[in-house]
């Protein structure tokens, strides 16, 4: 068992070659509730399709998540 602590969490998953011209594709997503709530949903998850996805600004110097 672990402690669900408040504040971000991430994960990085790259899939291809580096393209180092072309700024990355960034999604993410946040799963919120209480802890018994965020395990139930964790327990849920097989595969990232699982969850609800956002894009992320692709430009360059902008914050990957807002």
């Amino acid at each position: 068992m672990f402690a669900i602590q408040t504040g971000r969490h991430c994960d990085w998953v790259r899939y291809g070659e580096p393209q180092p011209d072309i700024p990355a594709t960034v999604r993410h997503t946040r799963i919120e509730g209480s802890q018994i709530a965020k395990l139930e949903r964790l327990s849920q998850v097989q595969r990232f399709a699982d969850l609800p996805w956002k894009s992320c600004p692709t430009d360059w110097t902008a914050p990957l998540c807002r």
